[in-house]
């Protein structure tokens, strides 16, 4: 069995507040099986990449009561993105190789956040993950998510 593995990740802040993250894998696993003179790989790559910003005192207004109430906290908005491929070919002697598994993913993850205080925050959030097999007996899937998430930390 011979493995292979290459990671490269940079991470970059700025001092307004501005981040990039961008990360790449590749791994690549061989497996010899001398009972039928045959070789599995698996191939592996992905990447990702986090891009965000914080915006502090960010004002945002309220109406109670008649009157305008204006909060200043920190936004955030954050965008995730991902792409997943593996693929699984048998390989054998004098025969055709064959893909016998594997499958291309792709995901998007955007949200904003608004920090109120220490224990209270507010996030709207957009999840879309795409999943492709790269063989005939499985089906493509895409899911989508999106909310509001209220986020009250109890601890002191």
């Amino acid at each position: 069995v011979q493995t292979c593995a290459l990671p490269i990740c940079i991470n970059v802040r700025t001092q307004s507040k501005v981040s990039f993250r961008f990360e790449y894998k590749t791994k690549r696993d061989l497996a010899l099986n001398i009972s039928n003179a045959q070789v599995t790989e698996l191939n592996s790559k992905d990447w990702s990449t986090e891009v965000s910003f914080t915006k502090g005192n960010f004002k945002l207004p309220f109406k109670s009561q008649g009157r305008t109430i204006t909060v200043k906290n920190d936004l955030t908005f954050r965008l995730n993105m991902s792409v997943t491929n593996n693929l699984t070919i048998q390989r054998k002697i004098n025969e055709v190789n064959t893909v016998t598994n594997g499958n291309y993913n792709f995901q998007l993850r955007p949200n904003v956040s608004y920090v109120f205080n220490k224990k209270l925050s507010l996030q709207f959030y957009f999840e879309r993950n795409t999943n492709t097999p790269y063989i005939s007996s499985a089906f493509p899937r895409a899911t989508t998510r999106f909310g509001i998430k209220v986020l009250f930390d109890l601890a002191q």
